[in-house]
């Protein structure tokens, strides 16, 4: 159980990571740190927001039960939710006050990247005005989501303060690209299912057979693949399952993927194909470098950076927590448990 929460908690992270946290501003506050302030709202809307993809992630039906129920520990899994995103929330708002206290800034290369990112998501929406649209859909502000692109550029500018290649302990891009090309497996795949339209139920006998004929047939193709004939081209002529095409998935033992192609995929060696027999389809899978250009972004780069440096940062984070001055309002905390917005 401890084992799927660590594994939930890096798939919430990485979800944070990626921006989706927002501001919104309430009535009083939620988590104060020194003058970094976390409003009623900015927690509201992370509670809603998240608890859709934190139940999503556990494969479960969300019932008051579900949040209430004692686990092996004797907790619940409101508390784990609640306590994680505290958590999270405070670790946010305390490299924030970091930046603050090292008396970082940001270069103008770095504000010009910021900027450029906000004038590619307006130029997406087609309009300012329905980009600011999207924002109040989601309740808040240009003002708010402004300060959440900052605060997450200033967190990447204190680990590269502490862990950068002039820092005092500097790591190697080389050193996370080993580490992430050993803990994780990009990989894509044609998905072939074994399950009979009609019933819902997995083929038996030839129908199977003729399943499996047809995936090593592919797979006989896939070991061909030319310039012409590219294996993207194959997931869009025989897979069933078409969505990851253009990019693929990353996987690794966390990942909650299915254990079949999680271990063939581990297993592999960057472009070797092969044919895994799941419980459910015949998957012809490829294994791509995930260390690459066009896939190792700066913020796969830094969650793999966090992840090495995981120790290091956790007495960082200890050493912040005791000298900073944190306050908690447990009756919003408590106004927003999750299990008091489950409908009736």
């Amino acid at each position: 159980m401890q084992k799927m929460f660590r594994g939930l908690a890096a798939f919430i992270a990485v979800f944070l990571t990626l921006g989706m946290l927002a501001s919104c501003k309430g009535e009083g506050y939620a988590i104060k740190v020194e003058d970094k302030v976390v409003t009623e709202g900015d927690y509201k809307r992370n509670v809603y927001t998240l608890r859709e993809n934190y139940v999503s992630a556990l494969g479960a039906t969300e019932t008051k039960e579900f949040w209430t129920d004692p686990l092996e520990d004797g907790n619940t899994m409101s508390q784990v939710f609640v306590d994680y995103l505290e958590d999270y929330l405070v670790q946010n708002k305390l490299y924030a006050l970091q930046f603050d206290k090292l008396g970082l800034s940001f270069t103008e290369e770095e504000d010009q990247v910021i900027q450029q990112s906000l004038s590619d998501m307006i130029e997406a929406y087609g309009s300012m005005s329905a980009f600011n649209q999207a924002l109040a859909d989601g309740f808040y502000t240009y003002e708010e989501y402004l300060e959440e692109i900052y605060d997450s550029a200033k967190k990447s500018r204190v680990l590269k303060h502490y862990f950068g290649e002039e820092s005092e302990n500097p790591v190697s891009v080389e050193a996370i690209k080993d580490y992430y090309g050993k803990n994780y497996a990009r990989v894509k795949f044609v998905y072939i299912s074994k399950l009979d339209e009609e019933t819902g139920e997995v083929a038996k006998g030839k129908p199977l057979g003729e399943l499996r004929k047809k995936a090593e047939e592919v797979l006989d193709s896939a070991k061909r693949e030319s310039e012409t004939v590219t294996f993207e081209d194959l997931i869009g002529m025989h897979s069933d399952i078409t969505s990851i095409a253009e990019d693929g998935m990353v996987v690794s033992q966390e990942s909650g993927t299915d254990p079949a192609l999680t271990e063939a995929a581990m297993e592999m060696k960057v472009g070797e194909i092969r044919l895994v027999d799941s419980e459910y389809a015949f998957l012809i899978v490829k294994r791509y470098d995930g260390t690459a250009d066009e896939f190792f972004t700066a913020t796969v780069q830094q969650s793999a950076l966090e992840e090495f440096c995981a120790e290091e940062i956790a007495a960082l984070m200890e050493e912040w927590r005791a000298d900073a001055d944190i306050k908690v309002n447990q009756k919003i905390i408590k106004k927003y448990r999750p299990e008091k917005l489950v409908e009736e």
